[in-house]
């Protein structure tokens, strides 16, 4: 599927699932499920450690609904497991959508999805590339804040190995960012989009909504 599809699905389907109820939430997941089916599970690994990354943040909101509830006790875990269900979902869709997209690909994308943007002043090229940039750095940086230091001291009370720590790693971030080289990034802007698979996010939206 072109690029530009991709992404405007994925932007359709983070727009749509914003008022979603159930029904409408397992219908975005069986498109997401077709698209890992269709890559022969590609991308699930990736998908599932991504989801252990947040599991804090799940946690977390986990319990802000449950410690500050609003309604009954059983309309706040409601929301709290509707609103996790959200991001988990979400963090799906974003992995099926940068699926085998190279980097080129994911450029060329957000070029012409941002094109209307570009009537009201925004440089879509300078938009794009600083996006690149920092993809390119996060990737880069768990290499730079997982180097070695000697700020764990057993000799030093906790709170300031902490600190210490904290420290450390904005000092790597900053000398990184001033010495880190990116590959060429290309814009082009001569791919066609093919009409046909407009279909796709126009079903998409047809069958969301007709869902009762």
């Amino acid at each position: 599927m072109h690029p530009v599809i991709r992404i405007t699905t994925f932007l359709l389907l983070a727009v749509l699932l914003a008022r979603a109820h159930p029904m409408q939430m397992v219908w975005v997941l069986c498109i997401i499920g077709l698209v890992f089916l269709f890559e022969s599970g590609k991308g699930i690994g990736t998908a599932l450690k991504l989801l252990s990354r947040v599991r804090w943040l799940l946690l977390s909101i986990l319990m802000i609904y449950v410690w500050m509830p609003v309604g009954t006790f059983s309309d706040s875990l409601w929301l709290a497991f509707h609103r996790m269900a959200l991001l988990v979902i979400m963090l799906f869709a974003l992995q099926a959508l940068v699926l085998n997209m190279s980097r080129d690909d994911i450029v060329m994308g957000l070029y012409i999805v941002l094109m209307p943007f570009s009537f009201m002043g925004l440089d879509r090229a300078q938009a794009v590339m600083r996006l690149i940039l920092t993809m390119d750095s996060v990737k880069q940086l768990p290499s730079v804040l997982s180097q070695a230091d000697d700020v764990d001291r057993t000799d030093v009370p906790r709170l300031k190995r902490i600190s210490a720590r904290l420290i450390s790693a904005i000092t790597r971030v900053l000398s990184y960012s001033d010495f880190v080289t990116h590959g060429e990034i290309r814009i082009e802007t001569e791919n066609h989009v093919p009409l046909w698979q407009w279909l796709a996010p126009v079903v998409i939206l047809i069958v969301f909504y007709s869902l009762p």
